[in-house]
């Protein structure tokens, strides 16, 4: 009889043991294929023929929520979070090598970055590798004195725009993302304004 009761025990955990799992998977926040989110944007860019608007950046552009088209020009979201501006350089690469133009690139990165002369680095070779393209730098909004005086010279030395969002009045809790969705859906306004103004609509 013993055997057995101890048989029914281990079943009955096993048992337990796999409806946790499902549970705490189904609950579980869908993850996030970077390769795949890019493979779309690629896609997304090559349908739009250069009428497009590209708007490269970590997880604050992921998880924005961009209008379909500004000015007319459809926007192709590629933010990846978690990305320093050295994850976007193969992705350059791509873009150049398959001619997939854009009517403007936005890159919108530093938050992520903590070594001065690696963000200075990537963001050279990035920018070199994009095809001919206008070109806006966004500042971080949490007013990182070093990151964005160095994006502001990238932005002067490479002739692209740039866009201020220490200007924008963004609340943060962590120092990094906006503090809630109310926050995040005025740095994409903000953003949104900015590129209607660079664009001219």
């Amino acid at each position: 009889a013993a055997p057995m009761r101890w048989a029914w025990v281990a079943a009955a955990l096993i048992i337990s043991n796999l409806a946790t799992g499902y549970v705490v998977k189904k609950n579980s926040r869908p993850k996030i294929d970077p390769y795949s989110d890019m493979a779309h944007a690629m896609s997304d860019l090559s349908i739009s023929d250069g009428r497009s608007v590209a708007i490269i950046g970590d997880s604050i552009t992921r998880r924005a929520k961009f209008p379909e088209q500004i000015c007319g020009l459809r926007v192709v979201n590629m933010g990846i979070a978690g990305a320093r501006a050295s994850a976007f350089i193969q992705y350059a690469e791509e873009m150049r090598d398959r001619a997939l133009h854009t009517k403007l690139v936005v890159i919108a990165l530093g938050s992520n970055d903590r070594d001065h002369d690696e963000f200075v680095a990537s963001m050279t070779m990035m920018l070199h590798r994009l095809p001919q393209t206008s070109l806006a730098l966004a500042t971080t909004f949490r007013k990182d004195a070093e990151i964005n005086q160095t994006i502001r010279a990238l932005s002067d030395r490479d002739g692209a725009t740039i866009i201020d969002m220490t200007g924008s009045g963004i609340r943060t809790d962590d120092g990094k993302h906006p503090s809630d969705d109310e926050q995040y859906r005025l740095w994409t306004l903000f953003m949104t304004q900015e590129i209607e103004r660079i664009l001219g609509c």
